[in-house]
C-alpha cells in the first residue's frame, strides 16, 4: 500500500454509529463482534503492507540513488530526448541533432561524444576509434581534419602511422572499377621498398626488395625468346660487350699535330721534340651506329715523361667538322689505365682516342690500346 492510502473498514472512532452501523470497539470492550472486526482490520493492514507496488503507483520526481549498485534485468532503456547535454559527466543520453534524436556520451572530462549519426555509428572529425581494444596514447583510427582520408595512427606523433595487415587491398577509380592488390603464396615474407622519387625508367629490384627506376637495363637482366623489338625504347636495349685491341702500327694513327709517332712493332712512342704545347696524336675507332663505347684503355710506359700526359675519348660530328672531348684523363705512372664513357654512336658521329704528351721534351710509350663496346639497337 502506498503512503497516504485510506483503509475502508466500515468503522469509525468514538461511540457513535458509523455508516455500516458498527463502532470501533473501545479499549476493554471484549464483545465477540468487536474483536472479530479488529482482526479484520489488522489482516487488511498486513495484506496491504506486503503487496508489491505497481508501476502505476510509482511517481519518481527526483534522482534515484542506487548506491553504486547496478540496475539489472532491464529489457530496454527508454531515454527522453534532451535539448542540450546534461551538466553531469559520465552520462549517456539522447539529444536532438537537427530533426533526429542521436545517442551521446559525455566523458569524465566533460567532452561530448556523438555515438550515432543518422541511423549509423558516427565516424566524423574528432570521433576517433580509440580506447580498449584499439589502443591508447594516440593509437587511433580517425578521419583527418581535412576530411579527405582515414588515418591509422600508431602514436601521437605527426608521422606515427601504423602498419596495416589485410588479405588484400582494393583501390577504386571513382566508378565501378578497381585494382586489387594481393599477395601470392609465399615461402617466406619479404618487404618491397618503393623508390624515393618518381622518374622515368624501368622498375628494378636490387634483390633485397628495394625498388628503383633505371634508365639502363642492368647486366643481370636477360631476354629470352625475343625475336623482334619495336618502339622508341629500342635505344635502351643492350647486346653483349665486345673488346677490340688496336694493332701496333704508327701508320694507323689518323692524324698527328706536330707530334712524332713511331712504332717498334710492340708499342707506339709519341714524342714532342721541340716542347711546343698542344701536340697530340690520335687513333680513329671503328664504331658502328647504335654501338655504345663503354670503356677505353691503354697500357703505358711513363718513365720518360717529365710531367703528366693527357688522353681521352674524343668525338666529332661530321656535319659540323669539330671535335670535342667525351671523357679525358691523365697519364702519370706506368701501367694500365682506363676510362668509362657512355657514348652511343650515331650516323654522323666518329670517335678517336687522343694522346697528348706534356708540353716539354719527352716521349710517351704506349704498349697497348683497346676499347669496348656493346650494341644498342
Amino acid at each position: 500500500m502506498a503512503r497516504g492510502d485510506n483503509i475502508t473498514t466500515g468503522y469509525t472512532t468514538g461511540t457513535g454509529a458509523d455508516p455500516s452501523g458498527t463502532d470501533i470497539p473501545q479499549v476493554g470492550n471484549l464483545n465477540t463482534a468487536a474483536m472479530a472486526s479488529l482482526v479484520t482490520i489488522i489482516t487488511e493492514l498486513m495484506n496491504r503492507s506486503e503487496a508489491k507496488v505497481t508501476a502505476a503507483e510509482l511517481n519518481v520526481n527526483g534522482t534515484v540513488d542506487f548506491s553504486t549498485n547496478p540496475a539489472e534485468n532491464l529489457t530496454y532503456l527508454e531515454l527522453v530526448t534532451q535539448g542540450s547535454a546534461p551538466s553531469a559527466n559520465e552520462t549517456i543520453y539522447s539529444k536532438l541533432v537537427g530533426s533526429v534524436d542521436e545517442l551521446f556520451y559525455k566523458d569524465s572530462a566533460g567532452t561530448e561524444v556523438q555515438i550515432t549519426d543518422g541511423g549509423s555509428l558516427s565516424v566524423t572529425t574528432g570521433s576517433d576509434i580509440t580506447g580498449a581494444g584499439y589502443g591508447s596514447g594516440g593509437v587511433a583510427i580517425n578521419w583527418n581534419a581535412a576530411g579527405t582520408n582515414y588515418q591509422f595512427k600508431s602514436g601521437a606523433g605527426a608521422d606515427d602511422y601504423a602498419v596495416l595487415t589485410a588479405h588484400g587491398l582494393q583501390i577504386w577509380d571513382g566508378s565501378s572499377h578497381n585494382i586489387q592488390l594481393e599477395s601470392p603464396s609465399l615461402a617466406a615474407s619479404y618487404t618491397l621498398t618503393f623508390p624515393a622519387a618518381a622518374t622515368a625508367g624501368l622498375v628494378t629490384s636490387d634483390g633485397s626488395g628495394t625498388l628503383s627506376f633505371e634508365t639502363t637495363i642492368p647486366d643481370a637482366l636477360t631476354f629470352t625468346g625475343v625475336t623482334n623489338f619495336s618502339g622508341t625504347y629500342l635505344q635502351n636495349q643492350q647486346h653483349g660487350e665486345v673488346a677490340r685491341f688496336l694493332p701496333h702500327s704508327a701508320g694507323l694513327f689518323g692524324s698527328s699535330v706536330s707530334a712524332s709517332v713511331t712504332s717498334s712493332g710492340s708499342s707506339f712512342t709519341i714524342t714532342t721534340p721541340d716542347g711546343t704545347a698542344n701536340y697530340y696524336a690520335e687513333f680513329p675507332l671503328l664504331v658502328r651506329e647504335g654501338e655504345r663505347i663503354t670503356e677505353v684503355g691503354c697500357y703505358v710506359n711513363a718513365e720518360s715523361l717529365s710531367s703528366n700526359a693527357t688522353w681521352g675519348l674524343y668525338s666529332s660530328d661530321i656535319t659540323a667538322g669539330s671535335w670535342a672531348a667525351d671523357t679525358t684523363g691523365t697519364i702519370s705512372t706506368t701501367g694500365a689505365i682506363t676510362l668509362t664513357p657512355n657514348s652511343v654512336a650515331t650516323d654522323s658521329t666518329t670517335y678517336s682516342i687522343r694522346f697528348q704528351p706534356p708540353n716539354t721534351s719527352g716521349g710517351l710509350t704506349i704498349n697497348a690500346v683497346w676499347y669496348k663496346t656493346d650494341k644498342i639497337i
